[in-house]
């Protein structure tokens, strides 16, 4: 049966729906599978993968000597009991109080009555039973280790409720709730800020100046340029900054901002609007909350410049709890998360020592932070809320090859390529059906002749050839084989024939 050559460009078309929608689902399954993985702390070179509380005795062995005398790893098991493990690899199963406090001091005999007990937690120790946490030492020194690093765990007690948080650096501690909110905020904390990438605003109503893609250059030598914008068109010019981070200020009453331009009274910004807006264009907002409601670039009643000078790092991408740790003079702040999604993460940094009524507790007093910005021309801050890019799509953006295409329909691509070009000549041959090759004689110009060949070309290429690879590509090997096949029986049928012949 004969196909004329729109049937057959039907049947092509066809074909290469349906292999599109088969090849794209399964790229989103085991791409899937692996941005889901690839943040894994756990090498994957060793033939046998050790368990957690073997991870933590294998840490413990790296120790100075002097701590590894005093330490011990420590893991909760599905039954409650606890599992202890020193350096030297002895192992002791408690399930009581007693049987605890016995198995420390046989794995771990000190030489000093003085030197406190070190004990290792394990990953899943810290999320199945927190309660059970109260039965280690009071004194004892605790850390705990998640996705292969360390970090030490503070324990502190509010209303006759134990706390639990993480220090990850510079008076930084992230509280232990959920599995996913922990794993979260100790990859947003660990994220290398792009000094860079940082915009520091000050909001002035009447602004003419729009955000641009190249951040200005500050006259002044290692300062942060401060751009002026308009409050209400902030929102529209956010993505002329995409993936970059934006910095405002100002006092906070709920989620009010007040700020002070350059003339005139007070103003107040709504920040749901711009959150929104940030979330769109996938923008970093971090709003530093101050006492007094002055803007960064300002001139105060002294003719000084208020200015946001701590923002500069000492390194070229500090971490996040580098920049925190500037703004806060090293008082211990906690992180609290207000929401973490799929698409944006939002916490702010809450002051040990005031809980989670306000900001962190400066080493200054309140009127200091009043006066600050008139006298030394700085502004003091008392709080920090950032809405973030979250971790999942945060890895989104950063497999992508081409800005604005998500990752899954580009690499998807990229695999249809490369099976296309598997069955390039299967596909050339349905390709010249379904558009024949130009003739020389239909074009006036040798010009207008080539140039409607490389649209040709170039269609087959980028658009053809991958759209009908899953298919192509299986013809042409059974072809190939088939021609194999052939070849091979007229070789070894040769000497058969040639008798026949003669």
């Amino acid at each position: 049966m004969e196909f004329s050559k729109r049937q057959f460009g039907l049947l092509v078309i066809g074909l290469m729906a349906l292999t599109l929608l088969a090849s794209v689902s399964a790229s989103a399954n085991w791409l899937t599978r692996i941005l889901k993985h690839t943040d894994d702390g756990v090498p994957h070179g060793t033939a046998k993968r050790l368990t957690a509380i073997d991870e933590a005795g294998a840490h413990l062995k790296t120790l100075p000597a002097t701590r590894r005398a005093r330490a011990v790893a420590a893991e909760l098991t599905d039954e409650g009991h606890w599992r202890l493990r020193n350096a030297e690899g002895e192992t002791f199963t408690a399930a009581t109080p007693e049987e605890l406090s016995r198995g420390l001091r046989v794995l771990m005999p000190l030489t000093e009555e003085a030197a406190k007990q070190l004990i290792l937690l394990t990953n899943d120790t810290l999320f199945k039973d927190r309660a059970k946490l109260k039965e280690l030492p009071a004194d004892a020194e605790l850390n705990a280790l998640l996705d292969s690093r360390v970090y030490g765990l503070h324990r502190r007690v509010v209303n006759g409720v134990d706390l639990y948080s993480l220090d990850v650096g510079n008076g930084v501690r992230v509280p232990i709730r959920s599995r996913s909110e922990v794993h979260e905020m100790l990859w947003q904390l660990a994220r290398p800020v792009d000094l860079a990438a940082i915009r520091v605003l000050a909001l002035e109503p009447g602004a003419t100046g729009l955000l641009k893609r190249a951040r200005p250059v500050d006259p002044t030598p290692g300062r942060v340029a401060v751009e002026a914008v308009d409050p209400d068109r902030l929102p529209h010019m956010l993505s002329a900054v995409a993936r970059g981070t934006i910095v405002i200020s100002g006092r906070m009453k709920g989620p009010v901002l007040h700020f002070r331009p350059s003339s005139g009274p007070e103003r107040t910004l709504m920040l749901d609007e711009l959150r929104r807006a940030a979330a769109e264009s996938d923008v970093n907002l971090v709003v530093i909350e101050s006492a007094s409601a002055r803007q960064p670039g300002t001139r105060n009643w002294f003719w000084q410049r208020v200015d946001l000078t701590r923002l500069d790092g000492p390194r070229t991408k500090p971490a996040l709890p580098d920049l925190i740790g500037q703004l806060t003079g090293g008082v211990a702040v906690e992180t609290d998360a207000i929401a973490t999604g799929e698409l944006r993460t939002s916490f702010q940094l809450v002051g040990v020592g005031r809980g989670s009524g306000g900001g962190w507790t400066a080493p200054v007093s309140e009127t200091w932070r009043d006066l600050a910005p008139e006298v030394t021309g700085t502004i003091v801050a008392s709080g920090l809320r950032l809405d973030l890019t979250s971790r999942d799509r945060q890895r989104e953006l950063d497999a992508r090859f081409v800005p604005g295409i998500p990752s899954l329909i580009q690499i998807g691509y990229l695999v249809l390529l490369v099976i296309g070009f598997a069955g390039l000549g299967v596909a050339r041959d349905w390709w010249q059906r379904v558009w024949p090759l130009e003739a020389r004689a239909d074009y006036a110009r040798r010009t207008g002749y080539w140039a409607a060949r490389c649209v040709r070309g170039t269609i087959f290429l980028f658009m053809f050839m991958p759209l009908v690879g899953p298919v192509s590509a299986p013809l042409a090997f059974v072809r190939g084989v088939w021609r194999t096949l052939i070849t091979i029986g007229t070789i070894l049928a040769y000497p058969f024939t040639r008798r026949r012949a003669a």
